[in-house]
């Protein structure tokens, strides 16, 4: 019903393993709301994640194996489905190899994140620091002797 909270709703769709059906919100130009699809989605829903100050869920569209992101407050006429989520190959993978929380963080833009790249100096001592923030997808020039510069920084 309208009382019920989203987050839940979906939660509670992912705790008993069902299909979720929803449609999805955007702003036209005059900052009207219109759905995206011109009906509604039939989604296999995997977790529900807190990123970038938003709930985004997880999961992928029924009959595809890529895996989206949709955040939650964008998402309307949400049904929860008795049909069982099925889950996409990806998902197993993700579950050996360290969990959601980890494959998101590798896929900076999954959750409404932006991938910018950028250039940094810093001291050597550093370096440990900035591998632990960014893993370890850039490059360094050495410049002088005390410090290093890296750069091609993918960040959030």
């Amino acid at each position: 019903g309208m009382s019920s909270s989203l987050p839940e709703d979906v939660q509670d769709a992912i705790f008993r393993s069902r299909q979720i059906r929803f449609n999805y919100l955007t702003f036209t130009e005059k900052l009207e709301k219109e759905h995206i699809y011109p009906e509604a989605l039939t989604v296999n829903p995997y977790e529900l994640v807190f990123k970038n100050g938003k709930y985004f869920l997880l999961g992928a569209m029924d009959g595809s194996d890529k895996m989206l992101s949709w955040r939650v407050d964008r998402l309307c006429e949400v049904e929860v489905l008795n049909t069982k989520c099925q889950e996409i190959p990806l998902i197993k993978e993700i579950r050996a190899s360290g969990g959601m929380g980890k494959y998101i963080d590798a896929q900076p833009d999954l959750c409404g994140g932006i991938v910018e790249t950028f250039k940094l100096q810093c001291l050597r001592e550093a370096i440990d620091d900035i591998v632990d923030a960014f893993g370890q997808d850039f490059s360094i020039q050495r410049v002088g002797k005390p410090s290093l510069r890296l750069s091609t920084l993918p960040c959030v």
